[in-house]
């Protein structure tokens, strides 16, 4: 973190580095959900707790 002090983040940075963990987020709750938790149709389990 020690180069991010150096200098202001930009409004463009703070998106990418947002959008990045919203990535990993999704990304991390679709392995758990859809592999680990509900390996038989995640899909349609995702769709009966949704609604």
């Amino acid at each position: 973190m020690r180069n991010l002090e150096g200098r202001v983040a930009s409004k463009k940075d703070v998106e990418k580095i947002g959008q990045r963990l919203e990535d990993f987020i999704q990304q991390f709750s679709y392995n758990i959900m859809g592999h680990h938790i509900i390996p038989n149709e995640p899909q349609l389990n995702h769709t009966h707790t949704n609604h």
